[in-house]
């Protein structure tokens, strides 16, 4: 998929792409994108309720994404709340945030998914989510051709040192070859 595709299975999953966003997200920001919208999906087909948001109360009327790593708690950046009938926990779905890690060194997230609660810590004391509110991660890869064997290898080191075993690698050809709903890597 090239970037115009992204974009348009972006806005027809989502919302509305923020026309600034439009213009400066890279394919590798378009595919991560994607990516949240099919946890959005996830979510929505689990019974779960979304809010897009900037600030946890008003509707995000446009959706705009960290086309860089980023701290949760600086700009106004849209991410999802998923909430669940049954459930007093509350979720966030971020792109491109940093978490700490088992050392405490932060590693960027591509989508991450955070409990509220650590979420808040996060944004009132202006530090990183820890890894204990961190419910899932994927880790994204946009290439063209398959990527090195290096790559793999730093890529493996991500789900030790979040302490996650849920943490997934989605390279972008074959997620896509396979509808969006099927990623080998990630069982």
């Amino acid at each position: 998929m090239n970037a115009q595709e992204m974009t348009a299975a972006v806005e027809q999953a989502l919302s509305v792409l923020e026309p600034n966003y439009r213009g400066e997200a890279a394919e590798s920001d378009l595919y991560e994108a994607c990516l949240l919208a099919i946890l959005v999906e996830a979510a929505r087909d689990a019974g779960g309720r979304i809010f897009y948001t900037i600030d946890g109360r008003s509707p995000a009327p446009l959706l705009r994404f960290r086309c860089h790593p980023g701290r949760l708690w600086v700009g106004d950046y849209t991410y999802i709340v998923v909430s669940f009938p049954n459930s007093p926990k509350i979720l966030e779905a971020h792109l491109g945030v940093y978490v700490a890690g088992v050392s405490g060194v932060p590693h960027e997230c591509d989508v991450a998914l955070i409990d509220q609660l650590e979420a808040n810590r996060s944004r009132a004391g202006g530090v990183h989510p820890r890894r204990s509110g961190l419910v899932a991660s994927l880790e994204a890869k946009h290439y063209v051709a398959s990527p090195g064997i290096g790559v793999g290898r730093g890529l493996s080191a991500w789900p030790q040192s979040s302490g996650k075993r849920n943490a997934a690698w989605l390279p972008c050809k074959e997620f896509f070859e396979h509808g969006y709903s099927y990623c080998p890597e990630a069982q």
